[in-house]
């Protein structure tokens, strides 16, 4: 199949995406599934019962924290979703307010469906930005809609790494500790004047700025509580020190 033949594909299947979306709305019936989703329900309970134990099996550059590869979880998945007529699906849909949401479905062969469907919301306004940002959202949607699990999964801890920071980040092969003490983590989020410091400390460096969020999973950097401000800022002035140290972009 060459790149034509896929394109022409992909267009029909957006078509298709687009009348069931339209007929949905003409009857006042968009929601996040179909009318009827027994079978679905069935096959998808199968599938559970068949995932085998996946791990954490790659580490991220910066931060040191452990997780599952997006695409080694879904080469697992796949086959055993489509052992029981699954499929899964994600596009990106643009609002009439210019704004930008992922909408993730899983299928049915009898056509019956369910979904998720979340904004998408980049630190910054360019492609590399939001790129990473809907890749991020694209594991994060999927893996909620078919039930994954990792085993020692480190985000997997009641909730609290929401306000704590990596245990260790990296910066090309040179290691920053911190230590964490989650009874003494604040909920009090920083101020304007902090978050235009961080936001000045970070320009020209969005793959910095999207591993802070990531490590600290955080939608924007003004949720950050305010007793990570000042170890981040140390963070990100070191490995923009070492960086430059080492004349690395």
């Amino acid at each position: 199949m060459d790149s034509n033949e896929s394109k022409e594909i992909l267009e029909k299947i957006n078509l298709i995406f687009e009348k069931i979306d339209k007929v949905l709305t003409e009857k006042g019936k968009v929601g996040y599934e179909s009318d009827e989703t027994k079978e679905l329900n069935e096959a998808l309970s199968k599938a559970h019962s068949e995932y085998p134990p996946i791990t954490a099996n790659n580490t991220n550059g910066y931060w040191g924290d452990k997780y599952g590869d997006f695409d080694c979880i879904m080469l697992i998945i796949r086959p055993i979703l489509a052992k029981h007529g699954l499929t899964l699906t994600q596009r990106t849909i643009l609002t009439d307010d210019g704004s930008f949401y992922l909408q993730t479905r899983l299928w049915h062969s009898t056509g019956q469906w369910i979904e998720t469907r979340t904004r998408i919301l980049p630190t910054k306004n360019d492609i590399h930005t939001f790129g990473s940002a809907q890749e991020y959202m694209k594991k994060a949607e999927a893996m909620n809609l078919l039930n994954i699990t990792i085993q020692d999964n480190p985000a997997d801890d009641d909730g609290e790494l929401q306000q704590a920071s990596a245990r260790e980040i990296f910066a090309k092969g040179t290691a920053l500790n911190s230590n964490y003490n989650k009874k003494l983590d604040s909920r009090d989020v920083i101020t304007k004047e902090q978050l235009s410091e961080l936001e000045y400390e970070l320009q020209n460096y969005e793959d910095i700025a999207q591993d802070l969020l990531t490590s600290l999973r955080l939608q924007s950097l003004a949720d950050m509580p305010q007793s990570r401000y000042m170890k981040s800022l140390e963070r990100i002035r070191k490995i923009k020190q070492i960086r430059n140290e080492n004349n690395i972009k």
